[in-house]
């Protein structure tokens, strides 16, 4: 009676499992990045939403831009460095410009010290 495998069938399963792992391996990566861009992306949004909300408390002050350290002084970003889910930390120096539209008396809010699609 046979026991245990020959060396073909193990090779065998080695080449299955590369080849699969070949496979594998692109999908995961291109993942991984989607989602580190995503995660940046949803970063800057609460930094724009700080921002409405620093103006919306404030509505007297006439505005153009606020720092993330101002947003962080004042209680509407969450204290200590703001990591950037694709690698480092976003400078508490970057601004928030924020800009009135006249005719309608909205606010629109942009950020764009980082790009996280580059």
């Amino acid at each position: 009676m046979k026991k245990g495998f020959t060396l073909i069938e193990l090779l065998g399963v080695i080449v299955v499992l590369g080849i699969i792992g070949l496979l594998v391996t692109p999908i995961i990566q291109s993942t991984l990045k989607e989602n580190s861009m995503k995660s940046c992306e949803a970063q800057i949004e609460s930094f724009k939403r700080a921002a409405r909300n620093y103006t919306s408390q404030n509505p007297y002050m006439t505005y153009s831009d606020v720092t993330l350290k101002e947003l962080q002084l004042a209680g509407f970003l969450r204290e200590g460095e703001i990591k950037n889910p694709r690698g480092g930390v976003f400078d508490l120096e970057s601004k928030v410009t924020i800009t009135k539209n006249g005719s309608t008396g909205t606010y629109t809010y942009e950020y764009t010290a980082v790009n996280c699609r580059s």
